[in-house]
């Protein structure tokens, strides 16, 4: 898809309903300008549909988004399409998700998402069986980038930064990366920093520091179904 570019000037764009990506596409700022996409503190940011698949964000910050219920994972961004969600400097901090089954700022539960020097920061689940407080993929791969200061809240609500699911065998990769200062605080999840619940994983030249746990895995937190090197 051609990519869309960010008219000259704009520097924060305050939003009142999400954004709705239905087909393949990137969004580009010009080199050296970020551009801020702020939520009204009630939806999430980007709804991104099942027929969308592949989409590129670049050199973007995501705040202040929110979403509630049942099935209302991804308060920043909501990814369906079982594609790849590339998320390239990038900045995602201070969204919340409320209720049971409401995981992560980003949520792919069918997709990969692809982190290159990005930030996932301050971000929060508040319910039960609402893993990852920072992303809750089926597949993550992650290089140069920071997850922290994630949390959840709620009962097997697994990995306060990260939550990878591995639903169709897919891993997770994370290279010269820092997971820290992440937690989950239910009495019955697990993985401070990372959940890995299934498929491979690969951690290499990462610092996992100072996340917490009040059950297994305060740094990371496999699955007996999860094979790691």
């Amino acid at each position: 898809a051609d990519p869309i570019i960010q008219p000259t000037g704009w520097k924060q764009i305050d939003l009142n309903n999400p954004l709705t990506i239905t087909d393949s596409l990137s969004i580009e700022v010009d080199q050296g300008e970020t551009v801020t996409l702020v939520g009204d503190g009630l939806q999430r940011i980007f709804d991104i549909t099942e027929q969308a698949g592949d989409v590129d964000l670049h050199q973007l910050i995501l705040r202040g988004g929110r979403s509630t219920g049942p099935e209302g994972g991804g308060a920043g961004i909501r990814f369906a399409s079982s594609g790849v969600l590339a998320l390239t400097d990038i900045e995602i901090s201070g969204h919340q998700t409320i209720g049971r089954f409401a995981p992560a700022a980003v949520y792919a539960a069918s997709g990969t998402v692809q982190l290159v020097r990005a930030t996932v920061t301050n971000n929060q689940t508040f319910g039960d069986d609402s893993g990852g407080g920072g992303i809750h993929a089926n597949a993550l791969v992650a290089e140069n980038s920071t997850i922290s200061h994630n949390e959840t809240s709620g009962d097997r609500s697994h990995g306060g930064g990260v939550e990878g699911v591995g639903s169709t065998g897919a891993s997770l990769q994370i290279a010269r990366s820092t997971v820290a200062q992440n937690r989950v605080t239910g009495a019955t999840s697990n993985g401070g920093g990372i959940a890995i619940q299934s498929g491979e994983s690969s951690i290499t030249l990462t610092t996992i520091s100072t996340n917490a746990s009040n059950s297994d895995g305060a740094g990371v937190y496999w699955a007996n179904d999860g094979v790691s090197s």
